[in-house]
């Protein structure tokens, strides 16, 4: 509690991402003003401000946590039937379409007694991993995350460009980036992955002219739709393309373009990556795409 208020300054925003009650964050608060005899936090303006004993504190408290954790989990076996409250795992949308339901019911089976919140990855996902607030993220690789971030293979997938099963290029063997370019695109806006279309400028890189975007959205379902119905072309994974969707991957030429990497990863803070509890996820994730044959 004394970590994450240090970082909001706030005992409602505080309250919210620990899953508490404002007044049971207050309870704590004053418990530590007795116990250790400080203010810890003084309210200045709209916002509280540790004091100087209360920031050596803080310094501390983190390490002090982790060899607790680690001395603490030497003697414990790990059993998810045990889990209590809310754990949070961000999921990009494709991901989520495609196997989230899935998940739920193993996670569920196993832990029924957690609150799984399985939410979107969202911009702020990284910093909600590295804070505490997220457990795991399950997202496609990135090479931009900070290096407190360990991503571990979930799933083995490929970049992609889809089109309409009717789509003029649809039955054409080797298509040329120029071919290709002639068409605008959709870009499913993907935060963690490819936010700003530089996977897609990169794979057009050697062509004389930009791809030009005409629908960008975050919104899946959207952009296949779009896909469906018109000549545009909507870059995705191969995976993301299952069932029946209406599009098909063309046969784009791809030789001495630098694709963009597509695998699915599970992204933990590194100081938590052999947690019994993440060990636990990252097993159950490799199950759930042996047993799909994803």
């Amino acid at each position: 509690m004394l970590i994450d208020l240090n970082e909001t300054r706030n005992t409602y925003v505080t309250a919210e991402r620990l899953d508490l009650s404002q007044s049971a964050v207050a309870r704590m608060l004053s418990k530590c003003r007795t116990t250790l005899n400080d203010p810890i936090f003084v309210r200045t303006s709209r916002k509280l401000q540790p004091t100087s004993f209360a920031e050596h504190l803080l310094s501390r408290l983190p390490h002090i946590i982790d060899e607790i954790d680690d001395a603490v989990s030497v003697n414990q076996k790990f059993d998810p039937a045990q889990l209590r409250g809310k754990i949070q795992i961000c999921i990009n949308r494709p991901i989520q379409s495609r196997f989230g339901a899935d998940l739920f019911t193993r996670l569920s089976t196993a832990a029924p007694n957690a609150t799984w919140y399985l939410k979107s990855w969202e911009s702020t996902a990284v910093e909600q991993i590295l804070d505490g607030r997220v457990l795991m993220g399950v997202n496609y690789y990135s090479d931009h995350f900070p290096k407190s971030i360990t991503q571990k293979l979930v799933a083995k997938d490929q970049f992609v460009m889809l089109a309409s099963e009717n789509h003029p290029l649809a039955q054409l063997d080797n298509i040329s980036h120029e071919a290709a370019i002639e068409y605008g695109f959709t870009s499913l806006t993907l935060p963690g992955w490819d936010e700003k279309n530089t996977h897609l400028n990169r794979v057009f890189s050697s062509s004389d002219r930009s791809p030009q975007i005409r629908l960008q959205t975050d919104s899946l379902n959207l952009a296949m739709q779009v896909a469906r119905s018109s000549n545009m072309l909507l870059p995705a994974s191969s995976k993301m393309n299952t069932g029946y969707t209406g599009l098909v991957p063309l046969r784009i030429d791809f030789t001495d373009t630098p694709i963009p990497s597509a695998n699915v990863v599970s992204s933990v803070a590194h100081k938590n990556a052999n947690k019994p509890i993440v060990n636990w996820l990252n097993e159950l994730l490799a199950d759930l795409v042996k047993d799909k044959n994803l």
